[in-house]
């Protein structure tokens, strides 16, 4: 049987000493994981753009595996 905290079944009980807040969780990282996000997606729009560049400006050709998704 699932254990109830503060009125919500859960799937198992938290540690001894542990307050359980629903309302207002832990949040951990919540801000490093923003900045991890920003920056890897500001380094794949850098390489994105430097290969649009090298095959658009100095090789002047594009292939149909550049217009591809995977």
């Amino acid at each position: 049987m699932a254990a109830v905290v503060n009125g919500v079944p859960v799937a198992i009980p938290p540690p001894e000493g542990y307050e359980v807040d629903f309302d207002n969780p832990q949040r951990n990282s919540v801000t490093a994981a923003y900045w991890l996000f920003g920056v890897g997606n500001f380094l794949a729009l850098l390489f994105m753009l430097q290969r649009a560049y090298v095959r658009l400006v100095i090789q002047k050709t594009v292939r149909l595996e550049d217009g591809k998704a995977a």
